[in-house]
């Protein structure tokens, strides 16, 4: 199996009972090494090669290799090839119309009529649609997921909004359920949001406007500095997620730029992801009662 390396290597670690035969060694030679523990079983035919650890993207490689040489990684599949933060159980791989594997083993395959937007494509090495058809996807078998990925994947810089918008529009007019998804969700999008920098920038906006909030200037620049949120009163918001003012220099830069707005005037209120999430009334509130105060 050694002479095999390169080959797992592209593959996340995994060679498959097919390529051993076209290669020209006998299903005994695949056995041996499942016996010896060189190889190790993931799926039926797919095996994972002794000294690579197992991960979800070795996992998602299984299943496209499980489903045959024109089968990709789709659905929440594609979309944690994507980097969404989705949800993995099952692997999802879309085959060829014509193509009968049976869904067993933790993979489920899928079949399509409709051949829009599956230009061939990998990420990680896996082959697998693009991040905008998987959207469209995702809406058919998860429609509760889908605005988890469309924020994801905007703060990513991937698929913008008005992109996936387009998509699910295109995929519409063939009746695609999964389509009529994504247009809810991109719905629910708040609409001064085109290029959100984080998950927290997001779910922000989003209660704010169920709040009756939403009457909001999103990044705006002032006094040379760019804000998160700013209301007509006189009120930033900053967004404080951790991973983008965890470290010292950042607190540093970032109380400056509240020095520099306070002095123009304006009053800064931080809302750190934790408090937000541990009682969103009680930011709503502090909201309220700060931009009642002029």
């Amino acid at each position: 199996m050694s002479s095999f390396s390169a080959l797992a290597r592209s593959q996340h670690g995994l060679l498959t009972k097919r390529q051993v035969r076209a290669a020209g060694l006998t299903d005994s030679h695949w056995r041996s090494g499942l016996a010896d523990g060189r190889l190790e079983a993931v799926f039926p035919g797919v095996a994972r090669v002794d000294g690579y650890p197992a991960d979800v993207r070795q996992r998602i490689m299984a299943g496209v290799l499980l489903g045959g040489t024109e089968a990709r990684a789709s659905h929440r599949s594609a979309l944690v090839l994507w980097d969404c933060d989705l949800p993995t159980t099952d692997v999802d791989v879309l085959v060829p119309l014509t193509s009968r594997p049976r869904s067993r083993h933790g993979v489920q395959f899928h079949r399509s009529r409709d051949r829009l937007d599956l230009a061939p494509t990998t990420r990680y090495g896996i082959p697998t649609v693009s991040a905008p058809r998987a959207l469209v996807d995702l809406g058919e078998v998860a429609e509760e997921l889908v605005d988890t990925a469309v924020a994801d994947l905007a703060v990513q810089r991937l698929v913008a909004p008005a992109v996936a918008r387009a998509t699910a529009e295109r995929h519409a007019r063939r009746g695609r359920a999964g389509a009529a998804a994504l247009l809810r969700a991109l719905d629910r999008w708040p609409a001064q949001l085109e290029v959100p920098d984080s998950r927290f920038e997001v779910d922000l906006a989003r209660h704010l406007h169920a709040a009756g909030l939403g009457d909001f200037c999103f990044h705006p620049v002032i006094q040379g500095h760019e804000v998160d949120f700013a209301y007509r009163e006189g009120l930033v918001l900053e967004a404080d997620g951790f991973e983008f003012h965890g470290d010292r220099e950042a607190f540093e830069r970032d109380r400056r730029r509240d020095a520099d707005l306070v002095a123009a005037g304006w009053r800064v209120m931080r809302i750190t992801w934790r408090r937000f999430c541990d009682d969103p009334g009680a930011v709503t509130d502090s909201i309220r009662l700060a931009r009642s105060i002029s």
